[in-house]
């Protein structure tokens, strides 16, 4: 690594967010045009034991019911009455064994009565508006850290959603985490390629309390990791003149994905990402966050200080990229801002209200 760019020197130790008190939470493509999945759906679905944003929110909260459409009811790959481990044994809901109960981030037959009128996928074909933002220029935000303004397409967002949705409601998708000493992550997660433990810290082939597999990554999202990367580097290149991008920013092919939806309410306390390979983390291996949904703060900074923290508002179809002399970063989410995801996308995908975020890296 250039002289210019040495990393500073971080205490290697494990931060414990719930060590005082629950909240703080891991967090922890040219526009290319991903597969259309059809999703499969189940006429007796309300019977199925689906966990729901809904169940968050509070009694008083209005919705209303939109007529029966089966696009948007969710998939069923998977789904049964009652869910059992890998192996015959049934789930627990104790603190270290947490409930396995599918998660579905989309909307089923409610919807949120801020968005009465919208127009959801499947509605009304006819009257589908292609949106096709024009990608805003990105920038540098220190050494190794790159924000890309509105790089993912509406379309490469829709079917994000899809894909997340379908993984997320089969075994090894969402469920709700939690660590050892009994406080709950404030998000819903799922992992992809490999599995984090949240009470270990650690990555596996298998989810500890239920045995299941991890779907792996599908093809379409690397691919779009690897042009938000090309691109940060040739930003980064501009930005600091003639020197080897590589030791700003290293390149990295994502074998790890972890999926977070946070609710209107959900949060992310300020921590690093320290659990991937020595070797990964000697080398400054990026990690690549994709937003979707509402808009959230995101706080970053050398040390693990709220007022000290620099801050910057992730945006749908945003992405940011960490890596080299800023791999060590800490950062969080402390709030998310409600009912800002953009209508479109709302309608074409029928996420529900929440923030989608998905980060890659390289064990």
């Amino acid at each position: 690594m250039s002289r210019s760019f040495q990393p500073r020197n971080f205490k290697r130790t494990r931060v414990d967010l719930e060590s005082t008190k629950p909240g703080g939470d891991k967090c922890c493509v040219p526009h290319s045009s991903f597969e259309n999945i059809n999703l499969p759906l189940a006429k007796n679905f309300l019977k199925t034991n689906i966990s729901t944003p809904h169940d968050e929110w509070s009694q008083n909260r209005q919705c209303w019911r939109k007529k029966s459409d089966s696009v948007n009811k969710p998939y069923n790959r998977n789904i049964k009455s009652n869910y059992v481990a890998i192996g015959g044994q049934k789930l627990d809901s104790s603190v270290n064994k947490p409930e396995f109960r599918p998660y579905d981030i989309c909307f089923f037959g409610k919807r949120n009565h801020g968005f009465i009128g919208a127009t959801f996928h499947g509605e009304n074909q006819e009257s589908r508006i292609e949106i096709q933002k024009e990608w805003t220029k990105g920038s540098v935000l220190r050494p190794g850290m790159v924000l890309l303004k509105n790089f993912i397409s509406h379309d490469e967002q829709v079917e994000i959603v899809k894909v997340c949705r379908e993984l997320g409601l089969g075994l090894g998708g969402f469920y709700q985490p939690g660590y050892a000493n009994g406080a709950k992550l404030r998000l819903k997660m799922m992992c992809l390629g490999m599995d984090w433990d949240p009470q270990s810290y650690k990555y596996g082939n298998k989810r500890v309390f239920d045995g299941s597999t991890p779907p792996s990554i599908p093809n379409h999202f690397s691919k779009l990791v690897t042009r938000a990367i090309l691109e940060s580097q040739s930003l980064t290149e501009k930005e600091y003149g003639a020197c080897n991008v590589a030791n700003v920013l290293p390149s990295m092919t994502p074998d790890i994905c972890i999926v977070n939806f946070y609710t209107e309410n959900g949060k992310l306390g300020l921590h690093q990402d320290r659990d991937e390979s020595k070797e990964s983390l000697q080398k400054g291996l990026p990690v690549v966050s994709f937003s979707i949904g509402d808009s959230a703060d995101f706080l970053y900074g050398d040390k693990r200080n709220v007022e000290e923290a620099k801050r910057v508002v992730l945006e749908s179809g945003d992405v940011l990229i960490f890596g080299g002399e800023s791999r060590h970063v800490f950062h969080g989410v402390p709030s998310i801002f409600p009912n800002s995801a953009p209508k479109e996308l709302l309608r074409d995908s029928g996420l529900s209200p929440g923030r989608l975020n998905l980060t890659f890296r390289q064990y």
